[in-house]
């Protein structure tokens, strides 16, 4: 299943590459392009710059790097969210995104509505989640072991994750960092799996950081301490 997906984002890096004039998706290392990847996007993405079809990656919370226990736990909480969202009829759903816009509006009963109801963007990913058609494959194929291994030397590499992540806890970082010793290791404080819902302008800074060149990235996002778990 990984596998069949990378080749479908190589085949599809291509065709990006023919529409900006590259040959190969090789060519996208020389085109300073860098990716950014959340949980099972951040796995591809350090499995893309492994492979050299990119220039420099950054990785928040990376799936792949954990315990055959954290691994359980992690897709039992993924298939109850799944199985809930399924239960509730889209009535519920739509309810909830006018009851948020009422919300936004202002009035009386706003801030009571904005502590209530869900936001529409995340009703969205909801859904998204709920419709998934892949779901199962995905999973299926997480099972596997050694989803990421080697190293990537001499490249701009940055992992960033939330301090308070109850899906893949923080301590999995070490084991990244086991892996890709020169890893740019960044801690966001009280952000759980979600960050950039919690704290998108600092999630925004990590980003730019780790796309500059090493010697210019700046120290506005300092890297907390590593936790002490293996």
């Amino acid at each position: 299943m990984l596998r069949a997906m990378f080749k479908a984002l190589r085949g599809r890096l291509q065709r990006l590459g023919d529409l900006l004039g590259t040959k190969r998706p090789e060519d996208f290392a020389d085109h300073r392009t860098h990716v950014v990847g959340h949980s099972l996007g951040g796995l591809i993405a350090l499995r893309l710059r492994k492979a050299g079809l990119v220039r420099s990656v950054t990785a928040l919370a990376p799936a792949g790097f954990w315990s055959e226990a954290e691994r359980r736990y992690a897709f039992a909480v993924l298939n109850a969210v799944r199985r809930g969202t399924r239960i509730l009829p889209d009535a519920v759903w739509d309810f909830s995104v006018t009851s948020t816009a009422e919300a936004a509006a202002g009035g009386r009963r706003a801030q009571a509505l904005r502590s209530r109801y869900l936001s529409p963007e995340l009703v969205a990913d909801i859904r998204t989640m709920r419709d998934a058609v892949g779901f199962e494959s995905v999973l299926q194929a997480g099972r596997l072991r050694g989803l990421f291994t080697g190293d990537i030397p001499d490249v701009l590499v940055t992992i960033a994750w939330g301090s308070r992540d109850g899906l893949l806890p923080q301590w999995q970082s070490n084991r990244v960092q086991a892996l890709i010793p020169t890893a740019r290791q960044v801690v966001l404080p009280s952000c759980g799996h979600v960050p950039f819902r919690q704290a998108p302008e600092l999630v925004a800074r990590v980003i730019l950081d780790g796309s500059c060149p090493a010697a210019s990235r700046s120290a506005r996002a300092t890297p907390g301490p590593l936790p002490r778990r293996a």
